[in-house]
């Protein structure tokens, strides 16, 4: 298809006396009468959940069990990652970053043991878990996470142990 860029000619927008510039659909080659719908709803599902692909979340797990109990021994993974086994002495933390799945269904877990105690935990999922900056406490009464909005601790229990492996 033969496409002329003489002012005169409609993809051409007047902006001033002289001044001529191209108008979008000129430039992108778009011709709004066979705009494919699906295509439109995916650009519009792409820019509703664009916000995850750029904005890291974060998951802190700080070891707050009683002084006198030995370090606590953490691994965790996602489908796609292994993050390793990290030991924390009392007060000290493990901290990652990562990236909502664009398409959904991120998700966290960890194992958790110390003494005779081994217990699991979803540290993270994105359809349930309403925070951008996780903070978890392990403590002998089991896990704590930050709750924003009140400022304080919300006690969660354990996964079940038969589920997961």
């Amino acid at each position: 298809m033969y496409r002329s860029y003489h002012p005169t000619v409609p993809q051409y927008k007047l902006i001033s006396k002289s001044c001529y510039v191209p108008k979008f659909e000129s430039v992108f080659f778009i011709d709004k009468r066979n705009m494919n719908p699906l295509l439109l709803l995916f650009m519009f599902l792409l820019t509703a959940n664009c916000e995850a692909a750029w904005r890291s979340t974060h998951v802190q797990i700080t070891n707050n069990l009683d002084p006198n109990t030995t370090d606590l021994t953490i691994h965790c993974k996602s489908a796609d990652d292994d993050l390793g086994v990290h030991v924390l002495h009392h007060q000290e933390f493990y901290r990652w970053d990562f990236k909502i799945n664009l398409f959904g269904g991120t998700q966290f877990w960890c194992s958790f043991q110390w003494l005779n105690q081994f217990h699991w935990l979803d540290v993270f999922i994105e359809e349930t878990f309403n925070c951008r900056d996780c903070k978890w406490i392990i403590s002998n009464d089991g896990p704590s996470l930050y709750n924003k909005i009140t400022e304080v601790y919300d006690h969660k229990k354990w996964n079940d142990p038969k589920k997961r492996t």
